[in-house]
């Protein structure tokens, strides 16, 4: 078995088990130790034996003291003796062997030699360099978390005398820093030292070296080191800003330059900016070499640095402390580029046949579009479309209809969306007008937000641009409607409805517009029957140039085009070729005289369609009653109070016998009857 040196003292423990024979005359059995032997290193009888222990009772062997001394061996043979307790005792005898894992690696450093320049001017207890090293004990599993995985760094002069590591550290992680200034006047100075690297472990014995050089160089300037007034500078540049070496983008200010000329540099360069020492040599300044574009680029980081040309030398005094001065040799700039609108906004249209001439011989610069003469108010008939490659603000998009006060068409615009909508068409261009609305100017606006920035003020300016189109909008009737029948499901139609319709435009040469997709609809004995497996699209056909009017059914163009067994053949080959798509027919469209008006049956309840008429029939029902209750209670009580005043009247005027009063009260007695019967 296998210890390591800085186990716990009488606490970790391995057991030794014995077994007693069915004819012991006892089953206690105590355990001992009888030997022990150090076996390595050779020179064994060196060594101390007294470092483990047995539990009498457990056969648990114990560590009795620490390893960590030069008096105890690397592996031992314990000799353990189980006795029992009878009067005759019997016994057994075990060896143990026990090895203790010592420290077996020493620490590595990653590189032999390390070497970095620092400014006077790096403040105290701040970084310098890493020289870590590793210690392979941390892979050995009765090593690791033991001070032999550890590692200790410490500083070492190459001679004593030297002390040239006083104004340096290192920290318990190998990062050296420095601790104290340093006392040079002028120039570099370079500082060697060592680096150890120790196993924390009780020997201290392994360890490894690294040479470090750190040169520090003076700032030569008497009253601070020079440098630009601020680290970074945040800059804001529209993109269409003009170059020129006579007015730069930013100015940078330098100080401590002393009698000496600047020298200004871009790190790593720049080619769309440069930097120049301006003001007599003694400043920075960044100018523009190349247009700027914000879909391009939107950002820029430069490092720009400034030196001296040393062209005289003062003389400075020896200084024993380290200052931080409020000046830096490289300055960061950040620059934003602002967009400033240089894309003018695009109409996104639709392919038609004939787009490479301008109207009135083609369908260039131009949307056609369609809707049904019966269309009510805010139908949407088309909705444009519109992209700007501008950023922000400058990218917004506003739609408007510039149109005439006098006779407007009867059209609105969607400002956000461009959803052209219908208003309420006049009754004569319902019923008779042929020829579509024109807008010449239907126009999309651009709002533009520049900014100028000053030292103070933000200034912003609001600018609108607009680019037009024109519109073609007709109306629609049933003799304008055909009807394609496709020997596929509605669904596979749907999802392809655009290449069915430029499949249709290209074979015809017309402006096609798609009204409704819909199962196919046919008549059977009278009535309207659909079928799922097929499907019509219903389409309107306009002319590609002026008047860029919806053909009818039985315009010859329609027929030459549409119609006809040429033209069906034409446009099954597009179509099929395109879609692999059977074509039935192109039919007209059936119309609104085929539309199946529901019918009223015995099971048809009025009152479910309008719940209000229910309750106003309800309401006349109970006052028709309460108008008849009352009638018959006041001609009930009319009769009543006659019959009393006549009573009164025959008692005051006449002696009732009593065969009269008999009478009397009979019939009042039987007008009472009535009275309760009736009601």
């Amino acid at each position: 078995m296998s210890r390591k040196p800085y186990a716990t003292v009488m606490r970790d423990k391995y057991s030794i088990h014995a077994k007693v024979a069915p004819q012991s005359d006892s089953g206690k059995i105590t355990f001992s130790v009888i030997n022990q032997t150090a076996i390595s290193p050779t020179s064994a009888n060196a060594y101390k034996t007294d470092y483990f222990t047995v539990g009498s009772n457990n056969g648990q062997i114990y560590l009795a003291r620490a390893l960590t001394t030069l008096e105890s061996a690397d592996e031992y043979d314990i000799y353990i003796k189980a006795q029992d307790g009878a009067v005759t005792p019997k016994s057994d005898v075990a060896r143990v062997n026990i090895k203790i894992v010592r420290n077996m690696y020493r620490p590595v450093f990653e590189g032999t030699n390390f070497t970095t320049t620092i400014s006077e001017t790096q403040d105290i207890n701040t970084y310098i360099l890493n020289v870590t090293a590793v210690d392979n004990d941390t892979l050995v599993d009765l090593n690791k978390g033991t001070p032999n995985a550890e590692v200790v760094y410490e500083l070492r002069d190459f001679l004593v005398s030297d002390r040239q590591s006083r104004y340096f550290g290192v920290t318990e992680t190998g990062m050296v820093y420095k601790k104290q200034a340093t006392t040079g006047d002028s120039g570099s100075e370079t500082f060697s030292f060592q680096v150890l690297a120790r196993d924390n472990n009780w020997k201290r014995d392994m360890l490894s070296v690294s040479n470090v050089s750190i040169t520090v160089n003076y700032v030569g300037s008497a009253n601070g080191q020079l440098g630009f007034l601020q680290p970074i500078f945040l800059l804001e540049i529209q993109e269409n800003v003009g170059l020129s070496d006579a007015h730069p983008v930013l100015f940078m200010d330098v100080e401590n330059q002393e009698n000496n000329e600047v020298v200004c540099s871009i790190s790593g360069g720049s080619d769309t900016f440069t930097v120049r020492a301006v003001d007599g040599q003694k400043n920075c300044a960044l100018f523009l070499t190349s247009p700027l574009d914000v879909v391009r680029r939107d950002r820029y980081d430069l490092t720009v640095e400034v030196e001296s040309k040393a062209l005289t030398e003062t003389v400075r005094r020896r200084r024993q402390t380290s200052f931080k001065y409020n000046s830096w040799g490289t300055a960061r700039v950040v620059i934003d580029v602002i967009d400033v609108n240089n894309n003018a906004p695009q109409w996104v249209y639709v392919p038609y046949p004939r787009d490479t001439m301008d109207a009135p011989d083609g369908t260039r610069g131009i949307f056609i579009t369609a809707v049904d003469y019966s269309s009510p108010p805010d139908t949407v008939a088309m909705q444009f479309k519109a992209t700007d490659l501008d950023l922000g603000l400058n990218g917004e998009v506003r739609y408007s209809l510039d149109v005439p006060t006098t006779s407007p068409p009867p059209f609105q615009i969607d400002v956000l969306n461009g959803n052209l909508m219908t208003k309420d068409f006049p009754s004569l261009d319902r019923t008779s007008r042929t020829l579509p609305y024109q807008f010449e100017d239907t126009r999309v606006r651009r709002r533009i937000v520049l900014y100028q920035i000053n030292i103070i003020f933000v200034i912003g300016i609001i600018i609108n641009t607009f680019s037009f189109c024109t519109t073609q909008v007709n109306l629609i009737r049933d003799e304008n409607r055909f009807v394609l029948v496709i020997k596929k499901s509605y669904t596979e139609v749907v999802t392809q409805k655009e290449t069915y319709r430029q499949a249709l435009q290209n074979s015809s040469n017309l402006v096609i517009l798609l009204e409704r997709i819909e199962p196919k609809r046919y008549i059977f004995n009278g009535a309207l029957q659909i079928d799922l497996k097929a499907t019509d699209v219903t389409f309107v056909a306009a002319l590609p140039k002026t008047t860029y009017q919806l053909l009818t059914y039985n315009d010859p163009q329609a027929d030459s085009l549409l119609t006809s067994m040429g033209a069906v053949s034409k446009i099954r080959s597009a179509v099929g070729s395109a879609l692999s798509s059977n074509i039935e027919a192109i039919r007209q469209s059936y119309g609104s005289n085929v539309i199946i008006k529901p019918m009223l049956t015995k099971s048809y309840i009025w009152w479910m369609d309008d719940p209000w008429a229910a309750l106003i029939a309800l309401a006349s029902i109970i006052m028709l009653l309460s108008v008849v209750g009352i009638v018959v209670i006041s001609f009930s009580y009319a009769r009543y109070r006659n019959y009393v005043l006549k009573y009164r009247h025959q008692m005051e005027k006449s002696v009732v016998t009593d065969k009269q009063q008999e009478d009397y009260e009979v019939q009042v007695d039987s007008f009472l009857k009535f009275r309760i019967f009736f009601l």
